[in-house]
């Protein structure tokens, strides 16, 4: 989530800054968008720090210090399987940049659907690694002494997966409305993954929280391909 929220943050910075600074529009009120920039910027980076770093609490608070153990094993294991997602974003990110400067075209939509299938396979064999080998490393970290269900991991391998689905269509809305709408989104995900973690935490333990993120993250994306699919404008945003 936190990523996510960076991400978004740093291109509507640029989209917003940028015109208000132009000669061309003198009119344009840089001190006014400035602010709005700083409490969006406040809201949306406290929001998604809460959601990544909520869990543990949630999962502390609600069920107790052994449950929490186990969590932050599994938690921490999760962070580990999604490193290869941190070497394929600037990847994502040289794909969406070239299309959009080439002219976004049907070849190009055909491109990211494949790009989509191609990092969900990536996720499927990711969280199936982390499902099967999980819980031995967990019970090596732990020397024994902290639970590792296979529940817990078959939460945490979903996490995993839809992380992946959801990596390319990070980058995809980047244009000034684009950007907007993925802010948007971005809020509501992250309020509904608290919520929802302390709900489900409740309800099911401590795999809970991961069920959460998992559902959360392909409700994100799913609204996304709506939004894009609603407006195909947004695809081919540029700035000018």
């Amino acid at each position: 989530g936190f990523s996510w929220a960076v991400g978004r943050l740093g291109p509507l910075v640029w989209w917003r800054l940028r015109p208000s600074l132009a000669e061309r529009d003198p009119a344009s009120s840089s001190g006014r968008i400035r602010i709005w920039l700083v409490m969006q910027m406040a809201w949306i980076t406290a929001a998604a720090t809460a959601q990544t770093g909520f869990d543990p609490l949630i999962v502390s608070s609600q069920l107790g210090a052994a449950e929490a153990a186990s969590f932050g094993i599994a938690n921490q294991l999760v962070v580990g399987a999604l490193i290869p997602l941190t070497i394929l974003t600037p990847l994502f990110m040289a794909n969406m940049a070239a299309a959009r400067g080439s002219g976004w075209s049907k070849r190009h939509s055909r491109d990211l659907k494949r790009l989509l299938l191609q990092s969900s396979a990536a996720g499927v064999i990711a969280g199936v690694i982390l499902f099967e080998l999980g819980p031995w490393v967990a019970e090596f970290l732990g020397s024994g002494e902290v639970e590792a269900p296979r529940s817990l991991y078959l939460a945490a391998g979903a996490v995993v997966l839809a992380s992946f689905m959801a990596a390319p269509l990070q980058w995809v809305l980047s244009g000034p409305a684009g950007l907007r709408v993925a802010v948007r989104i971005q809020t509501v995900m992250v309020i509904g993954n608290i919520l929802l973690s302390l709900w489900l935490a409740n309800l099911i333990g401590t795999a809970g929280p991961f069920v959460g993120t998992a559902s959360v993250y392909l409700i994100g994306a799913t609204t996304m391909i709506l939004a894009i699919r609603l407006k195909p404008q947004l695809l081919a945003e540029q700035h000018s």
